[in-house]
């Protein structure tokens, strides 16, 4: 599966170039545009898992952006987000995948300050 969207970043750095906005309109513009395809993706996975069909979300393949548009006749003003492979388990063990401690990779009012009571 293919997650697209029809504005590009272009558009979006145009957008807030045009708003007014003098912050860093590159990573302004990924996040608006991508902010807005990632929830559905993760939804999209999370369905998928719970049917036992697994997934990954990759981005390897927009180096040849163009040529996976023409092969899969993606038109024009569409620009895909990445490429959720999709296949059913095989193995013995389908069980959720190993993560890190909470307080490892989630903070609290700034960066290295350990989560406390409530907000763990």
């Amino acid at each position: 599966m293919i997650p697209c969207h029809t504005t590009g970043l272009q558009q979006d750095r145009e957008l807030f170039a045009h708003l007014g906005y003098d912050t860093d309109l590159d990573n302004m513009a990924a996040a608006s545009t991508y902010g807005e395809i990632w929830p559905a993706a993760w939804s999209f996975m999370l369905a998928l898992r719970s049917r036992g069909l697994g997934s990954s979300l990759t981005m390897i393949h927009l180096g040849a952006e163009p040529e996976v548009a023409r092969l899969l006749g993606i038109p024009d003003g569409i620009s895909q987000a990445g490429l959720i492979p999709v296949a059913y388990f095989r193995g013995e063990d389908f069980h959720p995948a190993p993560r890190r401690p909470l307080g490892e990779v989630a903070f609290h009012d700034r960066w290295g300050q350990p989560l406390t009571g409530q907000h763990r």
